[in-house]
């Protein structure tokens, strides 16, 4: 288990803020509403794969009956502070079976620590075994093969009163051609006065768009590539988005109504 994941899990608050997951959140309610599985009187089943600290899900819960699986009980405790009302089983992923059926599977970007097809497989096949006929899965890798990784590097810093945190990720590719890369991930803590630096390197799956389309449709989905616009709905019921909102790519598959 990853340190960040781990023992530092109370950093994400400060190292990823909630608010940064409203836009993103604001992008998959307006397709559950273009798509009609909201405004229908009733509120949806959501099962999200891989939830973490629950930030995406804090912006759906007001439309949504929501059930968190992560594998990690230091996340799934965030999680569940900031989400008293889901459900949080510390699970697998790529394994996980419960009892019920889904209306909507939503597999963010924990889906990027799946560095091959194999892995793959095993979460779409759990996102199917959950489904309902006719439900919906949404999967948001953060990385595609179509973005060149080499080099890239996010920075942040955020304050809550007496501590400050100082993020930095490098993204890095030391062989192209194996489906993997790697993230170092440098935090800085300031704790009045009192200093710590933690740093660790992962390793992250790297899929082309074609290999999210081949595998969905392999599991019997009805796969489809669509481009959201990431920003907090203004109308839902008119699927309005900001126009100055960044757009970027999904995978999604419904399940069909008739299915074996």
């Amino acid at each position: 288990m990853h340190r960040f994941y781990d023992e530092l899990a109370d950093l994400w608050p400060l190292l990823s803020p909630v608010e940064d997951y409203a836009a993103e959140a604001g992008s998959i309610l307006n397709l559950l509403y273009e798509l009609r599985y909201l405004g229908n009187g009733a509120r949806p089943r959501l099962l999200e794969l891989g939830a973490g600290g629950g930030h995406t899900l804090a912006h759906l819960t007001e439309f949504v009956d929501a059930t968190a699986v992560d594998i990690s009980p230091a996340m799934l405790e965030q999680c569940g502070k900031l989400n008293p009302e889901v459900e949080c089983i510390e699970a697998d992923m790529c394994s996980v079976t419960l009892d019920r059926e889904f209306d909507v599977v939503l597999c963010h970007d924990a889906v990027d620590y799946l560095t091959d097809t194999g892995q793959v497989r095993r979460m779409i096949r759990t996102a199917w075994d959950h489904l309902r006929p006719g439900g919906l899965f949404i999967c948001a890798p953060t990385y595609t093969t179509e973005e060149p990784i080499d080099g890239q590097v996010e920075t942040d810093q955020n304050r809550d009163g007496h501590r400050c945190v100082t993020f930095m990720s490098y993204l890095y590719d030391p062989d192209v051609n194996d489906g993997r890369f790697r993230m170092v991930l440098v935090v800085i803590t300031d704790e009045a006065g009192q200093v710590k630096v933690f740093h660790e390197e992962h390793e992250l799956g790297l899929f082309s768009p074609k290999t999210w389309l081949t595998l969905l449709f392999k599991q019997g989905f009805q796969p489809q590539r669509i481009t959201l616009k990431a920003s907090p709905p203004r109308d839902l019921e008119r699927c309005e988005a900001d126009q100055d909102a960044v757009p970027y790519p999904v995978f999604v598959g419904m399940k069909p109504s008739a299915a074996m």
